[in-house]
């Protein structure tokens, strides 16, 4: 049977997931705005966020400053969209 990981709270992992959109050079309200980010995307980012396993790792990360885009840390599970939205 696969195991069930609890999902964290919304309020910090939206807050994580849009430090992140920052520091990776993501303008999450444009991406939406153009249609490139759509509502469902965006809900399932979230949920992916809540039932992350490295959230020290994405911590430490988001408290660097920001001086140029940069790739999410290994183990991100929304990289691969960051990535999309940083490049389209």
């Amino acid at each position: 049977m696969p195991r069930t990981i609890p999902l964290g709270p919304v309020a910090p992992h939206l807050a994580r997931i849009r430090d992140m959109a920052r520091a990776t050079g993501v303008d999450l309200a444009e991406a939406q705005r153009e249609g490139r980010l759509q509502q469902p995307e965006w809900s399932e980012a979230v949920t992916r966020c809540r039932g992350c396993q490295i959230v020290p790792d994405c911590d430490r990360f988001r408290a660097e400053p920001v001086d140029a885009p940069r790739r999410a840390p290994r183990g991100c599970r929304n990289v691969h969209m960051m990535e999309r939205l940083a490049w389209d």
